[in-house]
This record gives C-alpha cells, sequence and structure tokens, in this order.
C-alpha cells in the first residue's frame, strides 16, 4: 500500500513509479497507490523525461478506480463539527454558524429549487476539496479567530483563510497590497486594482486553472465589498487592514473592551475615552460610537449622552452625537423607549435639561435645535415633543 505520492518531487515520483513497473511479476504481490493524478501528471511533465506522462502512467497501472466526488453539499455540516466545539460559548456558537451559512451553499435554499442550473455553491465550497483542505483550514481558522474574535468581521476573516489554505502566493498580494486600490471618492475604502489583477491573471494562467482563477477574484471581490451583514470591522475599511494581517490592535479600539466599559457608570467611561483620545484612538472611537446608537433603555441613552458631552479632547466633535442621539433619532427614541408616550418622552427631554452632569453649553445647543426646528417646521413634519414656549423657557 503506498499512499501520499502527491507529496513527493518528481525525480521521487519516477523512481517510486519505476520501483513498481520493474518489480518482478510474483504471485498474489499486488501494488496499491493511492495518487493525484493531476498533480503526477504535473510533476512528471517538470522532468522532461517522458513524451506523454499519461500513456506511462497506464503501463504502470493496470486498474484505476476514481474515488468518488467529494460531496460539497456537506461541507458546512463536517466544519461546524470542527469548528463549533463544545469549548465555545452558545453566542460563539451562533456567530459561527451564522457566518458559515452566509459563506457556503444551502441546499435546501430557494434558489437552489428553482433554477437547478445555476451555480448555487457560495465562497466556501469553492475553496474546499476535501476533508484534508477543510480539516487545515478550520485549524488555521481557529488560531486566527481566537486572537480576533469580537474584533474584526469573521465572514471576512474565514474568506482570507480560505485563501491562505488555498494559495499563500495570492494571499501574500493580498497582504502586501498589490492587488488593492483606494477608491477615489471614498478614500478609506479599498477596491480592486484591476490593473495588477490583469497583470497577475497573465501571468499565473497557465499554472492555475480559470475556475481557481475566478474563485480568487471572487473572493477578493467579497472582500472589498460591502455586504449588509459585514460590522465596521470589515476588512474593506482601510483602518481595519492590519488587524487582518498583524492580530494587533494598534490604533483600534478593542470592541470587547469598548461592550464591557459602556455597562459601567459614566465616569469610568469618561475617563477611558479620555485615556483612549490621549492614545490617539479618538478617530476609531468615534467610529465605534457612530454605530453604537441603540441602547437597553432610556437611562441608558441619557448616560451616553453625558459621557459624549463631558469628553475633553477635541469636545466638538463629539456634539454631533449627542444631537444625533437625542434630535436626530427622536421618532425612533419615541417608539423605541417610550412606548409612544408622550408624557414619558417629554419628562426625559426635561431630565436631560436639568442634569448638571451635561455642561450648559451643550444642553443650550440641544435646545436651540429643538427650537429651530419649532421654527422651521414644514407641514405634517415630526413633533418635536416639547412646545416651543416649553423649549423657550429654558434659560441657561
Amino acid at each position: 500500500m503506498i499512499d501520499d505520492v502527491d507529496r513527493l518531487t518528481g525525480k521521487e515520483v519516477m523512481e517510486v513509479l519505476r520501483i513498481i513497473r520493474n518489480t518482478a511479476n510474483f504471485s498474489n504481490t499486488f501494488f496499491v497507490v493511492g495518487v493525484d493524478q493531476k498533480y503526477i501528471v504535473n510533476v512528471l511533465k517538470n522532468t522532461n523525461d517522458f513524451a506523454n506522462e499519461e500513456e506511462y502512467l497506464k503501463k504502470v497501472f493496470q486498474l484505476t478506480i476514481t474515488l468518488p466526488a467529494f460531496k460539497k453539499d456537506v461541507v458546512i455540516n463536517v466544519a461546524s463539527l470542527f469548528l463549533i466545539t463544545d469549548d465555545l460559548s452558545e453566542d460563539e456558537k451562533n456567530i459561527l454558524s451564522e457566518a458559515l451559512s452566509k459563506l457556503a451553499h444551502d441546499p435546501d435554499g430557494l434558489a437552489a429549487a428553482a433554477y437547478p442550473a445555476l451555480d448555487n455553491e457560495h465562497i466556501f465550497e469553492k475553496f474546499i476539496d476535501n476533508v484534508r483542505d477543510l480539516k487545515r483550514f478550520c485549524n488555521s481558522f481557529k488560531i486566527a479567530y481566537n486572537i480576533l474574535k469580537g474584533e474584526i468581521d469573521i465572514h471576512d476573516l474565514m474568506v482570507l483563510e480560505l485563501i491562505r489554505n488555498r494559495n499563500i502566493e495570492f494571499y501574500n498580494l493580498i497582504r502586501n497590497r498589490t492587488l488593492l486600490n483606494f477608491d477615489i471618492d471614498r478614500t478609506n475604502e479599498f477596491i480592486m486594482n484591476e490593473e495588477s489583477w490583469k497583470i497577475y491573471e497573465n501571468e499565473i494562467k497557465d499554472t492555475i486553472s480559470k475556475n481557481d482563477l475566478r474563485n480568487f477574484k471572487e473572493a477578493l471581490t467579497y472582500l472589498v465589498t460591502d455586504q449588509e451583514y459585514k460590522n465596521s470591522r470589515k476588512f474593506k475599511i482601510v483602518y481595519n487592514f492590519y488587524l487582518y494581517f498583524s492580530y494587533q490592535l494598534f490604533n483600534l479600539v478593542s470592541f470587547n473592551e469598548y461592550n464591557e466599559l459602556i455597562l459601567k457608570d459614566a465616569k469610568e467611561i469618561i475617563t477611558k475615552f479620555d485615556q483612549w483620545s490621549a492614545e490617539g484612538k479618538q478617530p476609531e472611537l468615534l467610529r465605534i460610537a457612530a454605530q453604537v446608537t441603540d441602547f437597553p433603555d432610556s437611562d441608558f441613552l441619557l448616560k451616553m449622552i453625558v459621557v459624549y458631552s463631558n469628553i475633553q479632547m477635541n469636545h466638538d466633535a463629539w456634539f454631533p452625537y449627542e444631537y444625533k442621539l437625542v434630535f436626530h433619532f427622536r421618532a425612533y427614541n419615541h417608539e423605541r423607549y417610550f412606548g409612544k408616550d408622550m408624557q414619558k418622552h417629554k419628562d426625559f427631554l426635561i431630565k436631560l435639561m436639568k442634569t448638571n452632569s451635561i455642561p450648559l453649553y451643550d444642553r443650550a445647543a440641544l435646545a436651540n435645535n429643538f427650537l429651530l426646528g419649532h421654527i422651521n417646521k414644514q407641514p405634517n413634519e415630526q413633533s418635536f415633543i416639547l412646545s416651543k414656549n416649553e423649549w423657550q423657557k429654558w434659560r441657561f
């Protein structure tokens, strides 16, 4: 029994084949060899010792049995067994399961049933040819995920790990940004570098199948596409780039630390926000705050307004966040926190105006925005909660 021939060099393969072919015809002696025929043919071609490599193989092997094709519908099930293990929390299990479902083919999906001729395989299956590939991916992904979980977009991390395990050279072209360019209209976002892609495509077209090449391009396109289910740490955003390759936050704020911090009281949050700002992380902090606009209740909402109004460094950058939460989101707040109860909403705004923890200037600016809303109000426009006279009575 001979296995793993596809791990040998061309000269080593030739030696094994010659031993098999030249062995005397002993009774009851058989060679059973497990080979990847495509690989064997290619390495033999590189030796330049044969006129026709496939014909030579036919002289060596009297019987060829082709193994059944790997049924790719089962990939997601097997991947789940390897990745979703008992040591993970329920939240982590759900996150991984959902990510796999986004990147893998759903055999029960409506599209597959209605249009069976369509290619319904998603990225995951296209980069997995066998169980060995799957295990290799799962091992490397688990290492990266254990370091980065909660700090990256899991879908983009999965795709990058699929690429790395499939073709390290292609992965390195992404890592050194050869295949990436900047969006002219949004310079903080990556797009595919079409010119570099054409050069790469031309260079490897004779060494890689058209199908693999198409899969690589699809995966790269996925990485620089803003899918609605990706979070703000998606690969497409330029300032997230080194997180995926260096496994370091550098000037980024930890999502996990941020989520734990905002559960604490306002004073602790303000202190930490000021510290992060002093460390040069305020741009990232502002980006996170822009995404976090939904809170457990109105008391939590008020706490975050107090926090934003008391950050010392570049304070003017934070007032728009106060304005958005109080004024711009007033219709959302009315339903989310106050159950469409106008009196509760009024009481909240009055409490906010009386809260000494919010600087006078910020309270006055918020009241001014509501007054301007009354003055510039259009017919049938959303209510401004307190009447014009009620807003005017405030003196700061």
